[in-house]
């Protein structure tokens, strides 16, 4: 009786540790946090129709937020409070309080809308209606649609280049990207990329484009000073995501299908060296101290890279299906949405450790992080 009686209080022991030593650690990771902020994560789940809105202090769920049809392209409107996506079937925008946890505007927006970019100052949001084949523009304080313009034949994703110059929309129809002018949304060109365009990337300058293709392991390089395509660089498997290095010489490529990481020089234009990373690389999140955080989706694993260095740090297992990675704005966590698995992992910001698992909705599909 005695010794099971000191298993026991053994167990409890190391449970009541293990308890405290988290306390403690979040403590440590958030002392910045002033009394009364709060830190919260929002996740779309697609199947539920669903937001789930995480504590990121207590590390633990604490609303759900019906928003309809299949949320998708969840983001934080710069500058505010707000937390917006897209419900693709409904054809509308909806917008979150997050202070209140409420949705507080659905605006229609049209057919199939598919992606949505902010304004540099969060005024404006642009979303590509692939149904209509047009380019929505909606005035966000005034939750109205202020203008429509033609696009390609269905629009996949728009782009606001990082100068303010140029709106950029590939219109996956037709393979083609058309380029507006950010100010006076007149169309400047159109040009012929690579077949079913759904990812771009532009450089700090506005001088390039990098469009790659949904379906093809094929990258057009876009000249938007003179609005005409430069090249069509062949990756050796398809992208399924764009990252710039921050001074724009480097372009990084995960491909599911090469099994690594391509890197793209921006100003030769060319295919310049190559990782292999894992089972399936899928997208991922570059860290203000130059680390890239890849995504291997089919491995189940998250893999920090040095791109300088070319050198990928010991990975994390973190779930079935990991689809979206966000960081906490203090870098203390990194934050992994498992699509497959119903959850986010919760990583250590220094060296990816796994800290805990929070549960989600159902297929969760993206994340926008909060904090107030």
């Amino acid at each position: 009786m005695t010794r099971r009686l000191n298993i026991r209080l053994a167990i409890i022991a190391v449970i009541l540790a293990a308890l405290g030593t988290r306390e403690i650690l979040l403590e440590h990771h958030f002392s910045w946090l002033r009394p009364g902020q709060h830190m919260r994560a929002f996740v779309a789940n697609r199947v539920d129709g669903t937001v789930s809105v995480l504590d990121l202090v207590r590390l633990a769920p604490v609303a759900t937020i019906a928003v309809g049809p299949d949320p998708s392209a969840i983001q934080r409107r710069p500058g505010t409070r707000e937390i917006w996506g897209l419900s693709g079937p409904g054809g509308y925008l909806w917008e979150i309080d997050g202070e209140t946890e409420r949705v507080t505007a659905k605006i229609f927006v049209g057919l199939q809308p598919s992606s949505l970019e902010f304004s540099s100052d969060g005024r404006m949001v642009y979303v590509t209606l692939a149904g209509e084949n047009q380019l929505a523009v909606i005035d966000a304080n005034a939750h109205s649609v202020v203008a429509r313009l033609s696009a390609g034949h269905m629009p996949e994703i728009v782009r606001a280049s990082a100068g303010g110059d140029f709106l950029l929309v590939a219109n996956r129809g037709d393979a083609t990207l058309t380029i507006f002018d950010a100010r006076t949304q007149a169309v400047r060109a159109t040009v012929s990329v690579v077949p079913d365009p759904d990812k771009i990337a532009v450089l700090p300058d506005d001088s390039k484009a990098f469009v790659a293709s949904g379906t093809s392991p094929l990258l057009s390089v876009v000249n938007l000073r003179l609005n005409e395509l430069v090249s069509n660089l062949s990756l050796g498997g398809r992208a399924s995501d764009l990252f710039l290095k921050p001074d724009g010489g480097e372009l990084y490529v995960p491909s599911p299908e090469a099994h690594g990481l391509l890197f793209v020089n921006t100003s030769t234009n060319e295919v310049a060296d190559y990782m292999l990373l894992g089972l399936g690389p899928q997208t991922g999140m570059l860290l203000p101290d130059g680390r890239l955080i890849v995504a291997d989706t089919s491995g189940g694993r998250i893999v920090p890279v040095t791109p300088d260095d070319r050198l990928a740090l010991p990975s994390e297992p973190v779930g079935e299906g990991p689809v979206a990675v966000a960081l906490t704005p203090g870098g203390e966590m990194w934050i992994i949405v498992d699509r497959d698995s119903n959850d986010v992992a919760v990583l250590r910001g220094v060296d990816g450790k796994m800290i805990t698992i929070i549960p989600t909705g159902r297929t969760p599909v993206g994340i926008a992080i909060l904090l107030f």
